[in-house]
């Protein structure tokens, strides 16, 4: 019987913790599929402000980047390469079109 009390003293606060995790990781997960969706395939840029802190910094290959030169560089990168369209066959899927 202690032996039984024993473990399950030690899997709650495991369980606890997991569980925890999964909610910190589903959150974190969102926040990205926010950037994607709405700043970098949408063009909401005005969404940044409530995804990014005042002191962000994109830690480039090359250099670091605060907000308004990390949106600058979205700006660039959304302008070169995304002008999207559904797929013909499915309708749902984006492709990326010249």
């Amino acid at each position: 019987m202690k032996h039984i009390i024993v473990t399950a003293a030690l899997a709650i606060p495991m369980v606890t913790a997991s569980y925890a995790q999964d909610q910190h990781a589903e959150r974190n997960k969102a926040v990205v599929r926010k950037v994607f969706t709405d700043i970098l395939s949408q063009g909401k840029y005005d969404v940044a402000a409530e995804i990014y802190a005042r002191d962000f910094v994109n830690h480039d290959t090359a250099k670091d980047l605060g907000a308004d030169e990390d949106l600058a560089n979205n700006r660039g990168w959304r302008a070169a390469f995304l002008r999207t369209s559904k797929s013909p066959s499915t309708g749902k899927s984006p492709r990326v079109t010249s």
